[in-house]
């Protein structure tokens, strides 16, 4: 199991972006949580390696009303989510 923790700037907020990070995640087998902080989308995510590579991918592209300026991951420790849902 592997932990990341990914920042998505741009046009992110209002668009629900998290609505669709959380479809992708739960598809994916991914725990974690996803919320608006600031002026970005923030997720902590856990599951597999190849399926974190496909979040990451995902939040690249975001849903289409959303405009992603830049991605930021970030590797940490595990926190033992048992499902994703949106925080805050």
């Amino acid at each position: 199991m592997h932990h990341l923790d990914i920042a998505i700037y741009g046009m992110v907020q209002g668009v629900g972006f998290r609505y669709f990070i959380v479809d992708h995640a739960q598809n994916l087998g991914i725990s974690g949580r996803v919320m608006n902080v600031g002026n970005h989308v923030e997720i902590q995510a856990e599951g597999k390696e190849d399926d974190l590579k496909r979040l990451v991918e995902i939040c690249r592209a975001g849903p289409a009303r959303a405009h992603v300026e830049r991605v930021r991951v970030t590797e940490a420790p595990e926190e033992g989510f048992d499902q994703f849902l949106i925080s805050g």
